[in-house]
């Protein structure tokens, strides 16, 4: 982490104060300057209208007199004065010996008697070089006239007064500027101060997020492999669950799946707080986010999703729909009350939800395959792969339970004709409705399969030999009641043979069980057509005839 350090914060500001500090220090000196020389000039005027009020009150003075004034008036203001007579000739000096002053060179060049005589006021002023005192001085020159006679007064302050009197402004603007240095580095070290701790818990706060989004992507990584290792939809449901919930604990969810005729959605797995919604069905239309086609996340006072009225203690829900191969197959649902938990969280979720789609969809053409593979696809029955697979079932279930397992074996008697006389085409109708009727008439527990041409075979899981016989001659009642209408044209009907054995009367071994039932379906064929054959009935007459052995019937 990149600290701020004091240096760093406070070099441009310091320069900058210091900067300030040096032009506006110009500019107060210039200022104080330009006061004092007004104050000191309206001095110097005010001592001058005194000191000539003072000179002139006495007619016929001599020069000593007038010497001994000015050094009086030198004594009690302690400034020099100059008395010069209209032609320049100076008079009288306070710094200087009347012997001396005769030395003097002549001031009518002086800039302030040339001010002073040009005026209309009669004073000047000047700032200068004294020679005679070898200092700077301000001298301030008035016409005034004593016993009739004009000369001119002129008092001189040393520059050293004016600018001692500045000088505590000076030392106090100095004060100050060092005060303020203290201050903007003081400031400026509580800023770093307050800066630093703001990155420090910044970067906290950075450090937390990228371990949460690097938990998030090794979690969304480890999820999608399972997804797509389900090899069942139960498997996967489970594994949604809990990967839900781990993944986003401060949410509780949702995943509802189109039924097969897509027309309602029902909800598969749940997790957190989200119980209430197992085996929900709602219809598309109930759902925004399947309606648009995109994300759809209610917050506050935004529109809910009419089929999450049970969740409406959430504040905050997420639907968004599960697409893959330009389909769609349900919607992955999210709520939760913590505020912007779902929007944090949004990128997360539409990750997992491309992955859930991938491996539904997965799932979805799997089974479709099985599907193909397991069913016959004239007559959508199972077929004989299928029927290997159940009848193992079926017996372990028997095994377990010590119940009876019936299994039939059908023929539709004369089917040839149909396919010689009027065509495959209504063969294959003929078979189309004989599986409807087996359908129709069979429990809902039992299982019908397409076993080869116009066979059929019925596994009958604990079922009697007289409840197997019972439901073979629904189906014999139900072919004769069918109307074989195809096309344009009435077909003959037909009548059915049927063979049944008993597991594990008969036999204990599945393979053999067909065999036997095929056995039992060809004694009725040979013996007369459309009847019902128990095997345990006609075992010993099987035997005597070697019908085992399939002696071949025609139709």
């Amino acid at each position: 982490m990149n600290r701020l350090s004091i240096k760093q914060l406070t070099i441009i500001p310091v320069i900058v104060v210091l900067v300030l500090l040096v032009f506006i220090n110009y500019l107060m000196n210039k200022q104080l300057e330009d006061f004092a020389k007004s104050a000191h000039q309206h001095h110097l005027q005010t001592l001058l209208e005194n000191a000539s009020l003072f000179l002139s009150s006495d007619k016929y003075i001599p020069i000593q007199s007038i010497a001994n004034k000015i050094n009086h008036l030198h004594q009690i203001t302690e400034q020099r004065y100059t008395l010069i007579d209209f032609s320049g000739k100076v008079l009288a000096d306070s710094s200087v010996s009347q012997q001396d002053v005769a030395t003097l060179q002549n001031h009518a060049s002086r800039p302030e008697i040339k001010q002073a005589l040009a005026s209309q006021d009669g004073i000047g002023v000047a700032w200068r070089y004294s020679n005679t005192l070898k200092t700077n001085l301000l001298y301030s020159a008035k016409l005034i006239t004593i016993d009739s006679q004009k000369y001119y007064l002129r008092i001189a302050m040393p520059q050293e007064m004016m600018f001692n009197s500045i000088k505590v402004y000076q030392t106090l603007f100095f004060v100050s500027a060092v005060v303020s240095v203290i201050i903007v580095l003081l400031v400026s070290w509580l800023i770093v101060q307050h800066i630093n701790r703001r990155i420090k818990n910044d970067h906290y706060i950075l450090e937390q997020r990228i371990k949460e989004r690097t938990h998030e992507i090794s979690s969304l990584n480890e999820i999608s492999a399972l997804l797509s290792s389900c090899n069942s939809f139960d498997e996967l449901y489970s594994v949604l669950s809990q990967s839900c919930q781990n993944l986003f604990p401060e949410a509780s969810g949702a995943l509802a799946i189109y039924n097969s005729s897509r027309e309602k959605l029902k909800t598969e797995a749940t997790w957190g707080d989200s119980d209430n919604l197992h085996n929900f069905m709602f219809e598309p239309d109930e759902c925004w986010g399947l309606k648009r086609g995109t994300s759809h996340i209610k917050h506050h006072n935004s529109i809910a999703c009419s089929h999450n009225s049970s969740q409406a203690q959430f504040t905050n829900q997420l639907c968004i729909p599960l697409t893959a191969r330009g389909e769609t197959l349900g919607v992955l649902q999210f709520y939760s009350n913590q505020e912007n938990y779902l929007d944090y969280h949004q990128v997360a979720v539409s990750t997992l939800s491309e992955n859930l789609s991938l491996a539904l969809a997965g799932l979805f053409l799997r089974e479709e395959l099985r599907n193909q593979a397991l069913h016959d696809p004239l007559t959508g029955l199972f077929n004989r792969r299928y029927l290997e697979e159940a009848m193992l079932t079926e017996i372990k279930r028997s095994n377990r339970h010590g119940s009876p397992v019936a299994l039939m074996m059908i023929d539709a008697d004369h089917f040839k004709r149909y396919n010689d006389v009027h065509g495959h085409d209504a063969g294959d109708f003929v078979l189309q409705v004989l599986a409807r009727c087996l359908n129709e008439t069979v429990r809902s527990e039992d299982i019908i399969c397409r076993y080869g041409g116009e066979e059929f075979v019925v596994l009958l899981p604990q079922a009697t030999d007289i409840e197997a016989k019972e439901i073979a001659e629904r189906m014999q009642q139900a072919i004769a009641n069918s109307t074989l209408q195809f096309k344009d044209k009435l077909l003959p009907s037909f009548t059915l043979s049927i063979g049944v054995v008993m597991y594990p009367h008969d036999s204990e071994d599945a393979k053999k069980l067909i065999e036997l039932a095929d056995s039992a379906m060809y004694f009725a064929k040979n013996n007369g057509r459309n009847q019902v054959v128990c095997y345990a009935d006609i075992r010993d007459k099987i035997q005597q005839q070697s019908l085992t052995e399939h002696i071949p019937v025609n139709g």
